[in-house]
């Protein structure tokens, strides 16, 4: 039997309210050679139960159940059951649209590595956005050209890293056996994923189609994460972002400059992470980071932005520059002035030993 050309993973934990306006969305594509895998992970309402009502109906859907691991191991149990040759992840919260197979059928032909698209979001009081995407193709990736598109990234938002905003050629997910990590370990398992790939790919198309609907909750980040433990996360997930560009052999120029990403990534986790600070308070926030003083890798990084900030100013927006010099402050866990007053002072006791 022939496999598909796409695989939809859909994983689902408690998202009953949510769940059939998801399922139906996937259902109503324009292009029909699709599986639909359904991850059920330990919900104890009545999400595993619509999944089965699904499947039952369908022949293009499979269910399956476990005990309650986490996102990232559920999507994982997706990844091993699917057979497309393309995967697409959706979260069961939000929707696609009917078109989204239709438009990247029109790209695989080509064989990218990844086929990044672009989403709309909708705030809790019904505002929208969607990203500032262009069209690019890089049909052959060098080091050169995947420092351009990770930085992009992080601080143009040109290509989004939620794994639900693209599709990712599955020889290339197996042939490094790519898989999400524990999210109940690090935060922003997306990106960790994301970025994961980037260091492998050989080829990427952005296209700059709206084919997914991000329904943002008020709830998102706070009924996911707890707070005391958000920003240990933070960091241990820019570590093993770090742990893994060395282990690609790709990214060496990012390794060795690696507090520009490190900063790229706690300025964009700060940012979003808006309702968790709210909760935490900005004192507590400072005492957080203070309390990392001893963490060799974080204030390794921290001491060095320093040394990028004309570049890390032109490559962020400019009218966040004083959020950015808030962010370097709470990473140094004091002020700016003052750091760089304590760095002379340093270098003028060297000399005067020497």
């Amino acid at each position: 039997m022939k496999n598909p050309e796409f695989s939809v993973i859909v994983p689902v934990y408690n998202s009953e309210s949510y769940f059939r306006r998801c399922l139906d969305s996937i259902l109503a594509q324009t292009f029909n050679d699709y599986e639909l895998i359904i991850v059920d992970d330990g919900s104890s309402d009545s999400s595993g139960e619509i999944a089965d009502e699904y499947a039952e109906k369908n022949s293009r859907i499979s269910v399956i159940h476990q005990q309650n691991q986490g996102l990232s191991a559920a999507r994982n149990t997706g990844l091993e059951a699917a057979s497309g040759r393309y995967v697409c992840f959706a979260d069961s919260d939000d929707t696609v649209t009917p078109d989204l197979l239709s438009v990247l059928l029109k790209y695989t032909d080509k064989d990218y590595d990844i086929i990044s698209y672009n989403r709309r979001l909708i705030a809790p009081d019904g505002t929208e956005g969607v990203l500032g995407k262009v069209y690019a193709e890089y049909p052959e990736i060098d080091e050169e050209v995947r420092r351009k598109i990770i930085l992009e990234m992080l601080y143009e938002r040109r290509i989004g890293w939620e794994s639900w905003s693209m599709a990712y050629r599955r020889e290339m997910l197996e042939r490094y056996h790519l898989r999400f990590f524990d999210n109940r370990i690090i935060y922003a398992e997306d990106l960790h994923y994301t970025m994961s790939c980037l260091c492998r790919i050989h080829s990427m198309v952005m296209v700059p189609d709206v084919l997914y609907v991000y329904y943002q909750r008020t709830d998102s980040l706070s009924g996911r994460y707890g707070y005391q433990d958000l920003f240990d996360r933070m960091i241990t997930c820019a570590h093993e972002i770090y742990n893994d560009m060395k282990k690609s052999g790709n990214c060496q120029d990012l390794t060795d400059h690696f507090p520009i990403v490190y900063f790229g990534i706690m300025r964009n986790e700060y940012l979003n992470a808006g309702d968790v600070l709210d909760k935490v308070g900005e004192e507590e926030l400072r005492r957080k980071f203070r309390a990392r003083q001893d963490d060799g890798f974080h204030m390794n990084m921290s001491r060095r932005i320093p040394q990028y900030w004309k570049e890390l100013l032109k490559l962020g927006k400019q009218n966040q520059t004083r959020k950015a010099l808030h962010i370097l402050e709470l990473l140094l866990g004091e002020p700016y002035l003052l750091y760089r007053f304590k760095r002379k002072i340093g270098r003028l006791k060297r000399k005067l030993i020497r």
